[in-house]
């Protein structure tokens, strides 16, 4: 159900293939599985899980269910002097051959935090990111003085990247790859996996921060001390911040090995930033000016530079093939969408067009400005592109008190807009539905809970804020007509106002997940066609 736009399946806390829906539950933790092939819907088992940890999300493999989740391990005897310890990410197979009998098969446990997870030829291929538990506690005085600052896992030469290929239907070791650095976001084509991360440069705890800070300090006491690096570039520079980009090769899933690295200017947003396009990865970031904003704005130095860059693997490395910059006229990136050889970019109240279909030469295609701040970017195809975000505030007099065109909505509140992109040199707003003041939906943190059914012509995701009812708000649907046209279905409110988490729609019908039950509603008029509680002796 989970996936990315042409790419291998991500984990998410509801799965389903048609006939049986599995749902990570926290309270009890567990894996519920419901039978939906059935009218209507039936409770089947339930199964605890009690040393999962944090729920990450599952995949369904065949008749198993794969469950992912992180923890910390037994602190006895640690002699590390800072909170947190390293993490674990235990990988859970339960089998689903009985669906009223779920059993746990089989519990793997890998050293590191789970940055990302996807399913490539029915392997579970994840990327785990860790640091030495005793570094601390052997380190100089300054890296123990760095960690008691910046927490424990930024320093660079000693963090590492770990790809680990699981096989869940066997009991033989994942196969790994690790590496010396650290990652945020993954990103994934059928053949390649990419990590990105800060650059090992911008790390407090870098070499070149601490050096930096031992040159000061150094030149500080006065020029009767040696101090041989004793040079403005040095003591006053501010690194650029970047990101370092490395690459796994997954075309043999069970025999996976380091491509190379990269390191592009700037930051990203997510791991939409990323898109891998015939061959070439697609890379969005802004580069924040290192001035104070009044400073910047004096000497006419933007506060952010948007820049795009394409990249191939070459030779054990990935080289630039070209770039773009300052196309987001010195704003900052909110959101990132490719499709083919396009690229959808919202920044500060616009949403602009690139043209990717030349990795040697990025171009502009076009741009419209909406006076909306878009966290979540959802190609729909047919020339449709979804936004969800927050719109621009206005005052009486017509002017906006965030920069950008006056007029587009009264008073902070979520806004749905649709955009039609046929023409990329022309791109327009079609649509626009402010959702009440005070708004904001889970879907801004959390994309899988943004659902968009082709099949169905409706795109939902949960409100929550004070415009909603009860203590959790509703889940919207809205339809998309041919054009672009947004109506409002209606809204679903679960009994007892639960949380809904996720939205699915199966033939005719439209199923909400919350972690209290899941309701199945008529997907036309939304009527109430059924309503399963989870049973409260699950646990």
């Amino acid at each position: 159900m989970a996936s990315q736009l042409g790419g291998p399946a991500e984990p998410d806390v509801v799965e389903t293939d048609g006939q049986v829906m599995a749902i990570v539950r926290d309270q009890p933790a567990g894996l519920q599985v419901v039978d939906v092939g059935a009218s209507p819907p039936q409770l089947d088992g339930f199964v605890a899980l009690p040393d999962l940890g944090s729920p990450y999300g599952l995949f369904l493999v065949g008749h198993d269910a794969v469950v992912l989740g992180t923890g910390l391990p037994p602190r006895a005897g640690s002699v590390v002097p800072v909170a947190g310890g390293y993490e674990t990410t235990n990988v859970v197979v339960v089998s689903l051959v009985v669906p009223t009998q779920p059993s746990v098969l089989r519990t793997s446990s890998f050293r590191g935090a789970l940055e990302g997870a996807r399913l490539i030829g029915g392997r579970v291929v994840m990327v785990l990111t860790s640091w030495p538990a005793a570094l601390y506690a052997n380190g100089t005085a300054s890296e123990r003085a760095c960690s008691a600052t910046t927490g424990p896992n930024l320093l660079p030469a000693l963090g590492t990247i770990t790809l680990a290929s699981l096989d869940p239907t066997s009991v033989a070791p994942a196969a790994e790859v690790t590496v010396r650095g650290d990652a945020t976001y993954v990103y994934a084509s059928a053949t390649i996996v990419y990590a990105a991360g800060t650059s090992p440069l911008d790390w407090p705890c870098s070499p070149f921060a601490m050096a930096r800070a031992a040159i000061v300090a150094c030149c500080a006491q006065g020029p009767g001390v040696a101090c041989p690096m004793r040079t403005p570039a040095i003591v006053g520079r501010t690194p650029t911040p970047e990101t370092a980009i490395y690459g796994f090769d997954v075309s043999a899933p069970a025999s996976p090995h380091y491509l190379g690295s990269a390191e592009v200017a700037g930051t990203l947003v997510g791991e939409a930033s990323m898109s891998e396009y015939d061959g070439y990865l697609r890379v969005v970031t802004t580069v924040r000016s290192s001035m104070p904003g009044p400073v910047a704005q004096r000497v006419a130095i933007p506060l952010a530079e948007s820049v795009v860059t394409t990249l191939k693997p070459e030779k054990g490395a990935f080289v630039e093939a070209g770039s773009l910059r300052g196309f987001a006229d010195g704003a900052p990136i909110y959101a990132v969408s490719f499709e083919g050889p396009y690229g959808y970019v919202a920044s500060y109240g616009a949403l602009s067009l690139l043209d990717l279909s030349s990795p040697s030469a990025p171009a502009l295609a076009g741009k419209v400005i909406t006076g909306d701040y878009l966290s979540l970017l959802e190609p729909l195809g047919n020339g449709l592109v979804a936004g969800l975000g927050e719109a621009a505030q206005s005052t009486a007099s017509g002017s906006t008190t965030n920069g950008t065109v006056p007029g587009a909505s009264s008073g902070e509140s979520l806004v749905l807009d649709m955009f039609g992109v046929s023409s990329p040199a022309s791109p327009d707003l079609v649509s626009s539905k402010a959702l009440g003041a005070g708004a904001t939906s889970l879907a801004l943190g959390d994309p899988q809970a943004f659902l968009w059914s082709p099949e169905a012509g409706v795109i939902a995701f949960p409100v929550e804020g004070p415009v909603s009812q009860g203590p959790f708000g509703p889940l919207d649907v809205w339809s998309v007509g041919q054009g672009g046209e947004l109506s409002l279905v209606g809204q679903l409110q679960q009994p007892g106002s639960a949380q809904i988490e996720r939205a699915v729609v199966l033939g005719a019908d439209v199923y909400s997940v919350s972690q209290k039950g899941l309701m199945v509603s008529a997907g036309s008029t939304l009527a109430l066609v059924a309503w399963v509680p989870f049973s409260d002796s699950s646990a």
